[in-house]
């Protein structure tokens, strides 16, 4: 607490006259939102996020920031939105910031942000698209910005979305999503996510009582083996 508020205290003496006064509101900003994003009481997390709330309203719309200042501030701003429940006005937000600047590291960040959104909003088809569009302009992983979200955390969040969906028996989406993670992580990651899904999805089958109609019947068996005979060739490729 004591080194926040001498933080606080340095970043509020930058003079506005000076060119780094928005990025230190940005980092004024910054500070508070991490820290309500963490278990601390109610009163002080709604206290937090509405001083960033103002404070990065301001740094947004200042005419003399910077666009990338700007850009960090909507992210961070979109995040103190979702933190407060304010989920309809953080999805434009994140949405916004990733369709403006879909290769920065705040689009991929807004992306992945969204995307968690949309899935508990129960909007699955926009959750798994979203995340075609960020995994697609990543590209190359190698060049992968990092800056708010590492690598391992995004593929820790990529397959928290997959188990979300697996939960819901939302079976096609994954694979779907499975394959879009492709685009940018090693082919071992699609597999063993595609692995995992046609052997829960073959047990879940195995599971359900088989029709009466004996035409049914063979049809139920002939997908249950296919679903299982998927998963042991994933599981042989991986």
């Amino acid at each position: 607490a004591n080194d926040l508020q001498e933080c606080e205290r340095l970043l509020a003496a930058i003079a506005e006259q000076l060119p780094e006064h928005f990025e230190a509101m940005l980092w004024r900003g910054r500070w508070r939102v991490e820290v309500a994003e963490q278990p601390i009481q109610p009163a002080e997390r709604i206290k937090l996020a509405e001083e960033a709330s103002q404070i990065l309203r301001e740094v947004i719309v200042a005419a003399n920031t910077s666009n990338a200042v700007r850009r960090q501030a909507t992210y961070l701003s979109g995040r103190n939105q979702r933190l407060q429940g304010k989920l309809k006005e953080a999805l434009g937000t994140f949405s916004g910031v990733r369709q403006r600047s879909p290769h920065s590291a705040e689009a991929i960040a807004s992306g992945i942000e969204e995307a968690e959104v949309l899935l508990q909003a129960g909007n699955l088809t926009g959750a798994v698209s979203t995340v075609h569009h960020i995994l697609r302009n990543i590209g190359d992983i190698k060049l992968y910005n990092g800056y708010w979200v590492s690598q391992d955390q995004l593929k820790s969040r990529l397959l928290s979305l997959g188990r979300s969906l697996r939960n819901a028996g939302e079976y096609d989406r994954i694979i779907e999503l499975a394959n879009y993670m492709g685009l940018a992580f090693p082919l071992r990651d699609t597999l063993r996510l595609q692995a995992e899904t046609y052997e829960r999805w073959g047990d879940d089958l195995a599971e359900q009582p088989l029709p009466v109609q004996p035409v049914a019947r063979t049809a139920r068996r002939e997908e249950l083996n296919s679903k299982y005979l998927l998963a042991a060739e994933s599981f042989e490729q991986l």
